[in-house]
C-alpha cells in the first residue's frame, strides 16, 4: 500500500506542480534538485516529496527517504505547499 501510494504521490506531482512549486519545496526541503539523476536519491525533491505525502495519507506510513536532516517543522509546511491544504494531525503533531 505505502509503495502504491509513494508511487501515484510522484504522478500527481508530476502532473500538478509547476517548476516555482518545486522550486521552493526543494528549498523548504533541504533537498539538492527536484530530480537530477546525478544527485543523490535521498537527495532528490521529488522523492522527498513522495513520501512526505504518503506520510500524510497513511498513518502509520514506513517512509521510503530519510528525513533526518530536515527539522520536522518543516513538514506541515511543505505538504501545504505542495498540496495547497491544511497538513493532517501526524504532520502538524511531528515535532
Amino acid at each position: 500500500t505505502q509503495a502504491l501510494v509513494h508511487e501515484l504521490a510522484h504522478a500527481w506531482a508530476d502532473e500538478n506542480l509547476d517548476d516555482a512549486t518545486r522550486a521552493a519545496f526543494v528549498e523548504i526541503s533541504g533537498a539538492d534538485t527536484w530530480n537530477r539523476v546525478a544527485s543523490d536519491w535521498n537527495e532528490r525533491g521529488t522523492e522527498r516529496a513522495a513520501d512526505l505525502i504518503t506520510w500524510a495519507l497513511l498513518d502509520p506510513a514506513v517512509l521510503f527517504v530519510d528525513f533526518e536532516d530536515t527539522s520536522c517543522f518543516v513538514w506541515a509546511p511543505a505538504f501545504e505547499l505542495l498540496t495547497g491544504t491544511t497538513a493532517p494531525q501526524t504532520l502538524r503533531d511531528a515535532c
